[in-house]
């Protein structure tokens, strides 16, 4: 339950998502006192203790009765003084002792009452003069005073004062985290961080009220009107520079100026951090916000909007009185550009905008509103590693001599925007495509980043740096390290880790002595490198959110679900993070599954079906890609037998009678149902590749050939190509009859196919099948109608758009002892290019080759052995790879075993 405290004294609490007030809880009405609730604790009794500081105090029992009772009933005559000033004493906070007595903290001191109710009065500390009380670790308290003291309290009620900066009047909360840090909200004066009892931190978070610590050592402020915000406890370890240092405003660019500082830039205002101070420079209201910030080698500093206006401020020098930035000269400029951009020697700079591009001086600024145009709108502009300035637009070009000439080697990309880039060495680029994915080319070979990283991203990718083999991917929220990128280059996978510091709103980043800086909403945030090693997560907490049986929404168990016979399991999944980024997740089902499966997203969603009666174990742990497993959340599931599962009466007495003899009959039967199941899915499959392979489009052409002959009075031919058709529709038609087919009458058949198709097509391709005279010599049966789907793919997809002579090779070799291997080989176009031509021959050549690869998995169980079917080029090094396919099929000596 949740308790609710009221300012008018009354009490509610929220279960289930409902809310219980004294209507619908009528006990509720008993807890309303003088004044409001202060807090509760549960006793030894499991009662629930609620107080006020009118030294009321409620006692609830799990029966929903409530009984009040009065602090400070009898004072012994020693305390008269306590007797005296009674009136004016209030209750701070209650604590349950060790032997159940009850520890008093008041403005009068801390008192003890021995066996709670009208039990012996004793004085703790009379001059600790407790105004509010705040529980810690360890049995440690600290106390604000109305002396404006702020005390901690240690075992044995030892006192240790507190150096508090602010005023203690202000204090609102004290929060004793798990690392031992001080945090002190005082209302109007922010967040206090203090370590060893000295200031470490000063969050500037007006109104702030409440602190609170979760799992994952996230410090959470609540304020009075601005919301709540979170302390990310890595934030720590680093510098950081909040809003108030930006005119409450966030940072949006950076630009590093070796030896003079480091440039950021605000919605109207650019600084200079130099020394951990900030100087001011403050800009037009033409050219906010700025987001476009560039510094000439003359000092002279660009500062713009994006696609609206341009001001160069010249010889900027430094106030160290004023604290701001001093400029000879300003100039703005009606020039609306979208970025500046300069190569790797520092001597070419140019700046573009929508349609146009003109190069300045990098020494000394040079603009004007002249630029050269291009037919296309530009996405982005950068020099790569020859320094040739790269235009991505529809496409993308090189531009030259004003022109635009094309750009092949990034053919792969056109169409796309290349939202980022980065030239690593003389061989090698980064590029950010569309914010969702990243590439390397390295030595005109293409590898893709994105799916070798072992954990998605679910934000759009704002930049991109490259630093001393490290990659810094920034995101909206979050910022990603990924080590030793260049394993790629082996086929090795890339290990993401994401530090453990979410941002609002990642505008920047930037390298510098070994440093990382970034630029967000929340201001700057300033990591040494060397700390991303110590960023180490704690582990999420998964949750079970609702469970549906045979889609009707289940009330959640507290560790078990019990069912009777089969059903629909279906289970859905949260995880508490405080982390943007998806969870990576495993899961089992212990009675039914030996290994964890593993996956990725924030939303975790499982099925099972007809669970066989037994008890089984649903287990299931989440993990941050820089923490460890959670502990497991588990789910016991017990499937008990329907009343129609239990045996009968006489069933009972025939297997105590029978005993070995039933089992012996049991085992055998289950064998049948089996081999008989599988048989039924055999046949059903077999059917289907009936019918994938029986192409109407065959038939119609087949049809339309025979047509051809006739109206060119060849009827001769006619008649020939008819009787090869109707012989092959015939052979077809009695291979259904019998699931396998004699070696012999197989290759009749594919011969027969070839020699059709080869007609058709007026010899546009030769075919040759070849046996191993150890196969030739033996009557063998192998499995119908799998070999010929796949020789039509390779004439249809593979060399119908050829211009040179297709081949077509069909070898039968032995394989193991109850197998043989066929492969079948063209020199067509090849996989990847035949999908580009036809999507839709592409889809149902998919759909065909799902069904063989489903009926072989049958046929390896019905006769128990191996099969298996493999794909790939036949020439890699080629123009036209063609396409080489290994079939491993199950044969038999006698067809009748079939």
């Amino acid at each position: 339950r949740i308790w609710v405290f009221n300012y008018n004294g009354s009490v509610n609490y929220i279960f289930n998502n409902k809310v219980y007030n004294g209507q619908n809880a009528p006990f509720l009405d008993s807890l309303t006192g003088t004044g409001f609730i202060l807090d509760f604790f549960t006793n030894s009794n499991q009662a629930i203790c609620f107080y006020n500081w009118q030294k009321e105090v409620y006692s609830l029992d799990t029966n929903n009765i409530v009984k009040k009772d009065l602090l400070f009933k009898s004072i012994p005559f020693r305390l008269d003084f306590l007797a005296k000033n009674i009136n004016s004493l209030k209750i701070s906070y209650l604590s349950q002792g060790p032997l159940n007595d009850l520890v008093i903290w008041s403005n009068g001191g801390i008192y003890i009452q021995h066996n709670y109710k009208n039990g012996e009065i004793a004085i703790l500390d009379s001059g600790l003069r407790c105004k509010m009380v705040f529980p810690a670790r360890n049995n440690t308290y600290y106390v604000t005073t109305i002396y404006n003291e702020l005390i901690k309290v240690s075992g044995n009620f030892r006192k240790e004062k507190i150096t508090f900066s602010g005023e203690i009047l202000k204090i609102e909360t004290v929060l004793e985290d798990s690392e031992g840090y001080l945090w002190i909200a005082a209302y109007d004066e922010g967040v206090y961080c203090f370590k060893n009892n000295k200031l470490f931190k000063h969050f500037n978070l007006k109104n702030a009220l409440g602190l609170l610590q979760d799992h994952e050592q996230n410090i959470w402020v609540s304020t009075q009107t601005d919301g709540i915000y979170v302390i990310n406890h890595d934030l720590l370890e680093q510098n950081h520079f909040d809003r108030s240092n930006f005119d409450n405003l966030g940072v949006n660019r950076l630009y590093d100026n070796p030896g003079k500082g480091l440039w950021c830039s605000s919605p109207n205002a650019v600084y200079l951090l130099k020394s951990n101070d900030f100087y001011k420079l403050t800009v037009p209201k033409a050219i906010q916000p700025v987001n476009i910030l560039y510094q000439f080698k003359d000092q002279t500093l660009l500062l713009g909007s994006v696609s609206t206006r341009l001001c160069i401020f010249e010889s900027p020098t430094l106030d160290s009185k004023s604290m701001e930035i001093v400029c000879s000269k300003r100039k703005v400029f009606p020039v609306a550009i979208k970025k500046i951009i300069h190569d790797h020697t520092g001597n070419v700079t140019a700046v573009f905008d929508q349609n146009g591009i003109q190069f300045t001086r990098p020494q000394k600024p040079y603009l004007n509103t002249e630029f050269d145009r291009i037919s296309e709108r530009i996405n982005n502009a950068y020099f790569n590693t020859k320094d040739e300035l790269v235009i991505n637009a529809k496409k993308n070009y090189l531009f030259k001599n004003s022109r635009l000439q094309n750009y092949p080697e990034l053919s792969r990309f056109d169409g796309t925007i290349i939202s980022d880039h980065l030239s690593l060495d003389k061989s090698a680029e980064l590029f950010t495509i569309d914010g969702d994915s990243i590439y390397l080319l390295k030595n005109n070979r293409y590898f893709n980043l994105t799916a070798s990283f072992d954990i998605p991203f679910d934000l759009q990718i704002n930049k991109i740096l490259f630093d001393d083999s490290t990659l810094y991917i920034a995101t909206l929220k979050d910022i990603f390290v990924c080590q030793n990128l260049m394993r790629i280059l082996s086929g090795t996978p890339l290990h993401l880790e994401s530090l453990n510091i979410n941002f609002n709103n990642i505008n920047d980043i930037l390298i510098r002595k070994d440093t990382l800086y970034v630029a967000s909403d929340d201001g700057l945030t300033i990591i040494a490198e060397a700390s991303f090693a110590k960023s180490i997560s704690l582990p999420p907490i998964p949750y079970l959110q609702t469970i549906t049986v045979n889609n009707i929404l289940f009330s959640l168990p507290g560790n078990e679900l019990q069912l009777t016979g089969k059903n629909n399991i279906h289970l859905s999944f949260g995880c508490i993070s405080y982390f943007s980024t998806s969870v990576i997740y495993s899961y089992k089902l212990e009675g039914a599954e030996n290994k964890w499966t593993v996956g990725t997203g924030n939303g975790i969603n499982l099925v099972y079906q007809n669970l066989p009666k037994g008890n089984y174990i649903f287990k299931l742990r989440v993990r941050k890609s820089n923490s460890a497993w959670s502990k497991p959340l588990e789910l016991a599931i017990t499937i008990k037998p329907t009343l129609t599962e239990y045996p009968a009466f006489w069933a009972v007495i025939v297997m105590v009678l029978s005993g070995i003899f039933f089992l012996i009959i049991s085992l055998i039967r289950s064998q049948r149902m089996k081999r008989v199941e599988v048989n039924h899915q055999l046949i059903v499959m077999e059917q289907k590749a009936l019918q994938s392979m029986m192409n109407p489009h065959f038939i119609f052409n087949s049809l339309g050939s025979i047509q051809n002959y006739l109206l060119n009075n060849k009827g001769s031919e006619a008649v020939i190509y008819l009787a090869q058709f109707s012989r092959l529709i015939r052979q077809n038609l009695n291979a259904i009859n019998t699931p396998m087919i004699s070696l012999e009458e197989e290759v009749d058949r594919l011969k027969n196919y070839l020699d059709l198709e080869k007609k058709r097509l007026e010899n546009k391709f030769e075919y040759s099948i070849e046996i191993d005279n150890k196969l030739a010599e033996e009557s063998l049966f192998i499995p119908g109608m799998i070999i010929q789907p796949i020789v039509e793919n390779s004439i249809w997809h593979g060399l119908a758009t050829l211009e040179e002579m297709g081949l077509i090779k069909i070898t039968f070799l032995p394989f193991k002892t109850k197998s043989l291997k066929v492969i079948i080989e063209d020199n067509g176009i090849g996989m990847g290019k035949a999908q580009e031509y036809s999507a839709n021959s592409s889809q149902r050549q998919h759909l065909g080759m799902q069904i063989i690869k489903k009926r072989l998995g049958l046929l390896s169980k019905k006769y128990n052995t191996e099969t298996n079917i493999e794909y790939s080029e036949s020439n890699p090094d080629h123009t036209n790879p063609g396409t080489r396919v290994e079939l491993i099929l199950p044969f038999l000596y006698n067809i009748e075993n079939s």
